[in-house]
């Protein structure tokens, strides 16, 4: 194509226009994942230390990553959760609840293990020779979170990049055989309650549509870089094209769904149609409350609906925010895709 269209020389932005633009998509280039551009939804990020000082560490606890050890995880945890279900149904926990003390003891042993998740990202990069930088604190959906900046594994192969995705939930998982253990010699129900928030932190974790350890694993498996940024704009693209009837975003649809190969397509529009239906559903459950507040506001006096009315507007105030910089965002990146386009520069150096 080089030869035939531009005898036999191209410029720069030509080749990363053929790159970025046709190779790429279609998966021509397999293991050259171009880096994604790494947009953080964690906000109010505080640094609390780097991750170097826990590389002397980490060292102990690789062995967890041996196949014979992840053989015995499977085991443990397989009768941990068996024990825990039928516990479960006989357990009766409003006790721990019902007591300050108790509550409390049970969120220390959560944190605890929120920690050692974190630890467990660590050691995997260790693993593989990548080096973690700040460990710290921030908010993701209004929600306090631990975070490790974990940047670099861009560099190592898709499946390595998985293991490091699963290592925190996977060093959390032994906490829950841990305490279940201690729950069955003690029998104090503080460490059976941790274990109910541990099972739905995973869980949480896991969930892909939120940017938590479930997402970036899809990610990685996909091979998809920005997968949640593509995923807007490829929804944004098809909603103002075929239901607002704007050509230029239609054309904009079509065209990124002809750059796919197959494989790609599959994966990224059944993993879209997903994120289209729970964006509808949240949309829908967020309007459902809304009309409820309002049909409700007879009942309500400031003193009784403050701290809703508080939070509503933090909400709010945080959602403008978020959509104000993805849309301005995504407007900068089309302007300059449109500056560095070969039309639109004269005196371009040929290769």
């Amino acid at each position: 194509m080089v030869q035939t269209n531009h005898d036999g020389n191209i410029t720069i932005n030509e080749l990363t226009e053929l790159i970025n633009e046709h190779l790429l998509p279609k998966g021509v280039l397999v293991g050259s994942e171009k880096k994604a551009s790494h947009h953080s939804a964690i906000t109010f990020r505080i640094a609390i230390f780097h991750a170097s000082y826990l590389k002397k560490a980490s060292k102990y606890f690789e062995f967890l990553f041996f196949r014979g050890v992840f053989v015995l995880f499977s085991i443990f945890f397989s009768i941990s959760l068996i024990h825990y279900f039928f516990q479960a149904n006989t357990e009766n926990i409003s006790n721990t609840f019902g007591s300050v003390y108790k509550f409390t003891i049970a969120i220390l042993l959560l944190l605890f293990s929120i920690i050692i998740h974190e630890l467990g990202h660590i050691v995997a990069a260790y693993r593989y020779k990548i080096q973690p930088k700040d460990v710290g604190m921030g908010l993701y959906m209004m929600r306090p979170v631990l975070f490790v900046d974990l940047s670099d594994t861009w560099r190592l192969p898709r499946r390595q990049r998985v293991v490091i995705d699963l290592g925190g939930i996977y060093f959390e998982l032994w906490i829950f055989i841990l305490f279940e253990l201690c729950y069955f010699i003690s029998g104090f129900q503080e460490f059976f309650v941790a274990n109910q928030f541990i099972l739905i932190t995973v869980l949480y974790n896991l969930y892909p549509f939120l940017q938590y350890d479930g997402f970036w694993v899809l990610t990685d498996i996909l091979g998809i870089a920005n997968l949640h940024t593509r995923t807007f704009q490829l929804v944004k693209s098809g909603l103002l094209g075929y239901f607002f009837f704007k050509p230029d975003y239609r054309k904009q649809f079509n065209d990124t769904i002809k750059r796919m190969n197959r494989h790609y397509k599959i994966a990224f529009l059944t993993y879209a149609s997903i994120y289209f239906c729970s964006v509808i559903t949240a949309i829908w459950f967020i309007l459902r409350y809304t009309i409820y507040l309002f049909t409700s506001l007879d009942s309500f006096t400031w003193g009784n609906a403050k701290g809703a009315i508080i939070v509503i507007i933090i909400v709010l105030i945080r959602t403008i925010v978020v959509f104000t910089l993805k849309f301005k965002r995504a407007g900068r990146e089309k302007d300059d895709k449109q500056t560095n386009h070969p039309s639109s520069r004269k005196n371009q150096e040929s290769l």
